[in-house]
């Protein structure tokens, strides 16, 4: 979890991150990976945060259309330059 003040209205803010939801072939569909952020979000809720984060790679289509259906913009672009 993180927290930030906003600097116009000086509430603080609370950020959870999900990094990570993987699920094996045989998990599709039933039902999990929904619960899973459900269940984020009810956490998330009880500690007064107001935002889930989601980090997904660009090329992760399943990923993105998956979290577009329960409601998830994207709001930030994230630009990498391999090194």
């Amino acid at each position: 979890m993180r927290t930030k003040t906003n600097g116009i209205s000086n509430e603080v803010i609370a950020t959870v991150t999900l990094l990570a939801i993987w699920l094996q072939s045989q998990g599709l569909g039933l039902g999990l990976g929904k619960m899973l952020v459900k269940q984020a979000a009810v956490w998330a809720i009880a500690r007064d945060c107001r935002l889930l984060h989601l980090e997904v790679f660009d090329n992760n289509t399943y990923a993105k259309g998956f979290y577009q259906n329960l409601g998830v913009k994207s709001k930030i672009l994230n630009m990498i330059k391999p090194i």
